[in-house]
């Protein structure tokens, strides 16, 4: 039996906000939602039987861990994504993005998904969001009857690059259909079925994104244990705390106009890096058993064995990673402990080592102006590279008094040197993905 969702119907002004949260913290979200249900009509000739939202992410420390079996300590956001569906009679998915808008919406056969065939428009743009939802219809055929379905799609989160839109899109899609055709999945399971379809795709992903948008506010995972289960989770979810007693607020920065190259290949080539770091301790039998991910062995058994790793950059990359696991750790004794110049620092550190270690800033001069610039300001308390790297996005911490003032200073400078503007985005945290009835 399918779990029932909040309607619109029943949920009143004088809800409990525990059960009815996003009432407060996104009062604009039925707006979007009546709107998007007549964007939805006028292009399909029926109403959405549901609507799904999901967030996006800040990764606050743990960068590239989570497919090393690490740890990491992520914030879902309040920026999120929807998706309207309803079923038709066509055979067909037939898509709308009003971000992307597109004369009429894309469609795609389910028999031809059903034999794995995905078409990738020529057009980048129409390219960009059209293949994820046909992957993961496609992964979801493999086990489960999709029928004809009509979605349109309405996205609050930046797409630049660190906020994980990619993931909150996807999540949105997930939520959605197995409502409209009764699945029932965990938290776990949806996050892996979106693994699935992303390699479908050739995109060798991590679980990070997806298990944060689904879960939401503050959540630190270990992904050494099965289930991937929050832990700690006591001490995580003071982080808001933590930053309102202390009068800070994370920002995320970014160049909207940035364009990212390469980006999946270089992905992979730092996950590989790490895979063969793996295989070479396991075949030289560096270590007195043999282990399967970077994070089954401790930062100190690395280090005394690092030296016979042949490839300086596998090297390198590989004690970034374990270091990483100790920042997360660092990062949470320092909430626990109110420690504001402790968490800040250890971001810093962070970000410093995705650059030195990680190359997380490959062909990306801009986010080294960015890091640079603002580890100078002596009001900025941490300052690191944001999400899986490749593009001049990073997560600020700062005192709430001075974060106008310097980031109009690195907005006069950035524009100065790259001729673009620079976006300031306030994340709070905000709640896991919900679906309902409409």
């Amino acid at each position: 039996m399918t779990p029932r969702p909040e309607t619109l119907a029943n949920i009143r002004p004088d809800a409990s906000p525990d059960k009815f949260f996003y009432l407060s913290v996104e009062p604009t979200l039925f707006e979007r939602i009546d709107r998007a249900s007549c964007d939805f009509k006028k292009l399909y000739g029926a109403n959405p039987t549901c609507a799904s939202r999901a967030p996006g992410r800040d990764e606050v420390v743990g960068n590239h861990t989570d497919y090393n079996a690490g740890r990491v300590m992520a914030m879902a956001i309040e920026e999120n994504c929807l998706a309207l569906m309803g079923q038709n009679a066509l055979n067909t998915i037939r898509i709308y993005s009003n971000n992307f808008k597109t004369k009429d919406p894309v469609e795609f056969s389910l028999d031809d998904l059903r034999k794995g065939k995905i078409e990738r428009f020529e057009d980048e743009k129409t390219k960009a969001w059209s293949i994820l939802p046909q992957a993961i219809v496609a992964t979801l055929l493999n086990s489960d009857e999709i029928g004809g379905t009509d979605i349109l799609v309405d996205s609050t989160v930046p797409f630049t690059g660190g906020l994980s839109s990619s993931a909150a899109y996807e999540v949105a899609l997930v939520k959605g259909l197995c409502q409209l055709y009764g699945l029932e999945y965990s938290r776990l399971e949806m996050a892996l079925i979106i693994q699935r379809a992303e390699y479908l795709l050739g995109k060798k992903s991590g679980l990070l994104d997806k298990l944060t948008s689904l879960i939401g506010n503050h959540v630190c995972f270990d992904f050494s244990q099965l289930p991937f289960s929050p832990v700690d989770e006591g001490q995580v979810y003071q982080l808001g705390e933590f930053l309102q007693q202390n009068q800070m607020s994370l920002y995320v920065i970014t160049d909207p106009t940035f364009s990212p190259k390469n980006r999946a290949l270089k992905f992979a080539a730092r996950k590989e890096s790490c895979g063969r770091v793996v295989q070479q301790i396991n075949s030289q039998r560096l270590l007195d058993r043999q282990i399967s991910f970077l994070s089954n062995m401790t930062y100190e058994e690395y280090v005394s064995i690092m030296d016979k790793i042949p490839d300086v950059v596998d090297r390198r990359r590989a004690l970034y990673v374990l270091h990483e696991n100790i920042r997360v750790q660092k990062a949470m004794v320092a909430i626990a402990n109110g420690n504001p110049i402790a968490f800040g620092a250890t971001m810093t550190e962070s970000g410093e080592e995705a650059q030195e270690l990680f190359q997380l800033n490959e062909d990306v001069p801009q986010l080294d102006f960015i890091l640079a610039f603002l580890r100078q300001q002596s009001r900025v308390v941490g300052i690191r590279n944001m999400g899986g790297g490749f593009s001049p996005t990073s997560l600020l911490l700062i005192d709430n008094y001075a974060v106008e003032e310097i980031f109009q200073l690195l907005r006069n400078a950035y524009v100065s040197h790259y001729h673009a503007e620079l976006d300031l985005i306030s994340t709070k945290s905000g709640p896991g993905a919900n679906v309902f009835s409409l």
